[in-house]
């Protein structure tokens, strides 16, 4: 997790010996992520006390010691039926009864998350933890703008069916919505074994802004960077030249560790997991496109559907970003 300051060090070394215009770019490209990674500070961990939510504030822990980052530990509690809110977004109850109930509930709500941020297994991390009241998404949404968060890690369940559906709407917007990186976490991970990370395009002209984020993970990581196209054979395409596209995505964003994959599979969805499982990735990238109402209603949301499913890490971040 110390790869992004040993290799600045090494190249700066370097620099004394006529570097050749390709190693300066390189220098140039490493100092580049070196800094923006020491400016992702902030780190959402939405916490319900579950052990999806603690393996998501593990990982986030290992992700803040490496960048000397800040968690903020956020938990949302459910208002009552027929509750209302002022203009301070504060809930309001008549019954003074529902009242008293609420605010004991808030105050040993904090008490048990104060427990959590003070682990001995989190000393080294800086750790703010927060209680509100309201609609989960929303309040995740209001924390992202107000905190200005940099990235959200979130436990997931993986389920199937009905359940996925009912257990996952809460997950799924935020991976449709967030302005930020969305890291999904379904199990228990270390960091330190990301060394392979799938990130699954689709050569769209928005790509190269996602890959030059993804870049600061990969660093930070010290992971190989798989480019794949997914083939469906629903469009006929000529292979080579999604090949030669691949390699001029990786060249043009300066990409030094990568390989370039295309995996025949009936659906997106379906190559991207067998993909990952077949070539035994650690984690999964994906752009989502955050489309609303109808349009995602007819379109769907392939980064959603994955994020559910994956028995991996998935790492998420929409192509309409925070400006």
């Amino acid at each position: 997790m110390e790869l992004v300051l040993t290799t600045i060090t090494i190249l700066s070394d370097t620099c004394h010996n006529n570097l050749s215009h390709h190693n300066i770019a390189l220098f140039i490209q490493i100092l580049r992520i070196h800094v923006n990674l020491k400016a992702m500070k902030k780190i959402l961990v939405p916490y319900d006390f579950s052990r999806y939510a603690t393996n998501a504030m593990d990982f986030a822990g290992q992700i803040a010691k490496s960048i000397n980052g800040e968690i903020i530990l956020l938990h949302v509690i459910d208002p009552p039926m027929g509750s209302s809110f002022n203009t301070y977004g504060e809930i309001e109850l008549e019954d003074q009864t529902d009242k008293l109930y609420m605010l004991k509930l808030i105050e040993k709500t904090e008490e048990t998350l104060n427990v959590v941020a003070t682990n001995e297994k989190y000393e080294s991390n800086k750790i703010d933890y927060k209680v509100v009241v309201g609609n989960p998404f929303e309040s995740i949404s209001k924390e992202i703008s107000d905190s200005d968060v940099d990235l959200i890690v979130m436990g997931t369940k993986g389920s199937t069916g009905l359940e996925e559906y009912l257990l996952g709407s809460n997950t799924e917007k935020v991976v449709r919505f967030a302005n930020c990186p969305v890291l999904s976490v379904p199990n228990k991970v270390n960091a330190e074994s990301i060394k392979n990370i799938a990130f699954a395009t689709n050569l769209e002209d928005d790509q190269d802004f996602i890959v030059k984020e993804l870049q600061m993970y990969q660093h930070l990581f010290g992971a190989t960077l798989h480019l794949v196209w997914v083939n469906t054979f629903q469009v006929n395409q000529d292979l080579e030249m999604v090949k030669n596209k691949l390699n001029e995505l990786a060249e043009r964003n300066e990409l030094t560790k990568f390989e370039v994959h295309i995996y025949n599979a009936i659906n997106a969805e379906r190559g991207i997991m067998h993909f990952a499982e077949w070539q035994n990735m650690d984690m999964i990238a994906l752009a989502t496109h955050g489309h609303k109402g109808l349009a995602h209603l007819f379109i769907g949301s392939i980064a959603e559907d994955i994020v559910n499913q994956a028995k991996r890490p998935v790492w998420t971040y929409s192509t309409h970003p925070k400006a």
